[in-house]
C-alpha cells in the first residue's frame, strides 16, 4: 500500500508518527513515549524496490537482462515440476483430442 502523507510530531519526550491513506480513510499512528528512537524496519520487497529505483541507467540494463533469465528459469522449472507431476495432463488429453478430432490449425 503506498500512503498519501505522513506526519510526525514531538511533545515533550514523546514522539508520534502517522501515515494516512486519503482513499481509503486509513490511518496508523504510532506513538513513543520514551527517550527511545521508534523505528519500523522495512519488508524485504521495499528495500528491493529502493535499492532498485537508485540503480544507475546501466546497472538497470544489467538487472533487467539478470531478471529475466532468472525469471524464465523458473518458469521453465515450474513447468516441467508440473509436468512430471501429471498437474498438465488434463489439458494435454483435451490438446489431443482436439487435434485427432481436426479442430486445431497449423501455425
Amino acid at each position: 500500500m503506498y500512503w498519501c502523507g505522513m506526519e510526525a510530531s514531538t511533545t515533550g519526550i514523546g514522539t508520534q508518527i502517522a501515515a494516512y491513506h486519503s482513499q481509503c480513510r486509513l490511518k496508523i499512528v504510532l506513538k513513543c513515549d520514551c527517550s527511545q528512537i521508534l523505528e519500523i524496519p522495512m519488508s524485504k520487497i521495499e528495500n528491493i524496490e529502493r535499492e532498485i529505483q537508485e540503480l544507475t541507467p546501466s546497472e538497470l540494463v544489467d538487472f533487467r537482462k539478470w531478471f529475466h533469465e532468472f525469471d524464465t528459469e523458473n518458469w521453465d522449472r515450474q513447468i516441467e515440476e508440473d509436468a512430471l507431476a501429471g498437474k498438465l495432463d488434463t489439458l494435454a488429453d483435451k490438446a489431443i483430442k482436439a487435434f485427432k478430432s481436426g479442430r486445431c490449425t497449423e501455425f
